[in-house]
């Protein structure tokens, strides 16, 4: 399921020590800090999908075994 998050996010924490660290974040890395950031509150990724890119496995398999992005992106609707 496509889930919307933010292309550049800054995460602050600390580390083992207690020493507190600030990190940017960008592209990939940053969906995934965000994504398991949401672990970490008990947020799902279900929990933020977006509904319209929902599939059953025969429509995944029909439908998205293998486009690009793009290809995907632009049956989705999302032209951002």
């Amino acid at each position: 399921a496509v889930v919307e998050r933010h292309r550049n996010i800054e995460l602050s924490y600390a580390t083992p020590s207690g020493e507190p660290v600030e990190e940017w974040f960008s592209g990939w890395q940053a969906r995934i800090v965000q994504h398991e950031t949401d672990h970490l509150h008990g947020v799902l990724y279900l929990d933020k999908a977006e509904i319209r890119s929902l599939a059953s496995n025969a429509e995944h398999t029909a439908r998205w075994a293998s486009p690009d992005i793009d290809g995907a992106r632009r049956s989705l609707g999302f032209l951002g």
